[in-house]
């Protein structure tokens, strides 16, 4: 019974990781470029 079950709650494991592993690359990301706007010259200074 509880061989039956595993792969489907490893799978479950895995997917959550991957979900987890995707919205910090996206957060990491949108500071990245934040930090990027604010440090970019701009026109006058």
């Amino acid at each position: 019974m509880v061989a039956r079950e595993l792969p489907d709650y490893v799978r479950r494991c895995a997917d959550r990781y991957a979900e987890s592993l995707f919205a910090t690359a996206v957060i990491v990301s949108q500071a990245a470029n934040h930090t990027d706007a604010e440090t970019a010259p701009t026109n006058g200074s």
